[in-house]
């Protein structure tokens, strides 16, 4: 994919996965306005995406037997990861809407998504060219004078469980920097979509300890 944006940015494919899973495909485009035209913006009702995942999910049918999803589950399952707790982002939207739960947000892109997410049974995803692409350079400016710090941030964990130390230890050897922090694998947390969840906050312990270093360095 490459968009032609004020931001170019192209995207490829990891080669071992792309191994692995030939059938890959990964498409994209770019917009431009889309601030301004969001009130604007066709959004499916909440009644359509309930209509939408009925149909293709009457009751009594297993969302797993979804050839889609069972694909995706697969894919999970080849990469180490148990199906049943690590879910595709379009599996738990589906699950979440099945259940009877409005997929709303406060952002009218992110309801967009969401929504065409669970009447395509697609994963959709959306990131902002124009705020993505100064970070880039103010980081590639500094970074010529002063070299600048990066971590890896693990999300979607399962603390005390051999995964979460295997993973740890893997990026470890690879020479990747580590936050001792990490984002515990939580469904109110994987289902806020854009949204703050309720009850404790763990990104409050990222930006604790990025400060613990920011002060040290």
């Amino acid at each position: 994919m490459h968009a032609e944006a004020s931001y170019p940015v192209s995207v490829t494919i990891n080669g071992a996965v792309r191994e692995r899973h030939p059938d890959v495909r990964v498409r994209g485009f770019a917009v431009s306005g889309l601030l301004a035209a969001a009130p604007r913006l066709d959004i499916p009702s909440p009644e359509d995406v309930a209509q939408a995942a009925a149909t293709r999910f009457p009751p009594g049918a297993e969302v797993i037997e979804d050839p889609i999803l069972r694909g995706w589950r697969e894919a999970f399952r080849q990469s180490g990861l148990r199906p049943s707790r690590y879910r595709s982002s379009v599996e738990a939207l589906v699950r979440r809407v099945v259940r009877g739960e409005d997929v709303l947000t406060a952002t009218p892109v992110v309801r967009l998504y969401c929504a065409l997410s669970v009447i395509h049974v697609s994963p959709l995803g959306a990131y902002d060219l124009d705020r993505l692409g100064p970070t880039l350079d103010l980081i590639a400016e500094v970074d010529a004078t002063s070299r600048t710090q990066s971590f890896v941030l693990l999300t979607r964990v399962r603390a005390a469980t051999r995964s979460a130390r295997l993973t740890r230890e893997i990026l470890a050897d690879m020479g990747v920097s580590l936050l001792e922090a990490q984002i515990p694998l939580r469904e109110s947390l994987a289902t806020s979509f854009g949204t703050i969840p309720s009850g404790d906050n763990p990104y409050r312990v990222v930006l604790d300890e990025l400060m613990t270093k920011e002060l040290a360095a």
